[in-house]
């Protein structure tokens, strides 16, 4: 058994980049049909600056706590409970004053203790460590996380480095790579 899960929770667990699409008014079927593969740029793929793109975003109390959770995460939620010991979620806060509330709202509206099972910061790298694992859509952490002891496992997106992978079916994915992990275990 593996001794720690760390799952990313935007992109992973919840839909950003659907809701983000949609604060701008855009159909997020259509952007994902037409995201640059490997394009970890939000910005880029929907024309907007920075500013441009958080401000609908940080206007919003309820942006945080009303994302839609994937079709898939209840599975990867008992996948992960069963394959770990421990299992925290790790998840940015965005550059958001209400990230914070908001992320600790959509724990707890799952049964998701937020300040047991969660972990609301910038540097997940700095809980890396031989035996814990990673499960992140960004390229940029799994690498920081590997390079700080910590075993990375890059959750299928159309925005990252297995963009290649079945985008309907990251599960298979995911568990494949859990079981030759914890084998190693």
């Amino acid at each position: 058994m593996i001794k720690y899960i760390f799952l990313d929770m935007d992109g992973v667990c919840c839909d950003f980049i659907g809701e983000a699409c949609r604060r701008h008014g855009r159909d997020p079927a259509e952007v994902i049909a037409g995201w640059t593969p490997g394009n970890w740029d939000v910005c880029r793929e929907l024309g907007v600056t920075p500013r441009e793109f958080w401000s609908p975003i940080q206007g919003d109390p309820g942006f945080w706590s009303e994302l839609n959770p994937y079709p898939w995460f209840d599975e990867l939620w008992s996948l992960v409970k069963s394959t770990a010991e421990n299992v925290v979620i790790s998840t940015s806060p965005g550059r958001c004053p209400t990230g914070h509330f908001g992320k600790a709202t959509w724990l707890k509206d799952r049964d998701i203790h937020p300040t047991i099972n969660g972990m609301i910061g910038r540097r997940k790298e700095l809980m890396a460590a031989p035996g814990r694992v990673l499960i992140d859509d960004s390229d940029a952490n799994i690498e920081k996380w590997v390079a700080h002891g910590g075993t990375g496992l890059l959750f299928p997106r159309r925005w990252n480095a297995l963009h290649h992978v079945d985008m309907d079916d990251p599960m298979t994915w995911v568990r494949e790579r859990l079981e030759e992990i914890s084998r190693q275990s």
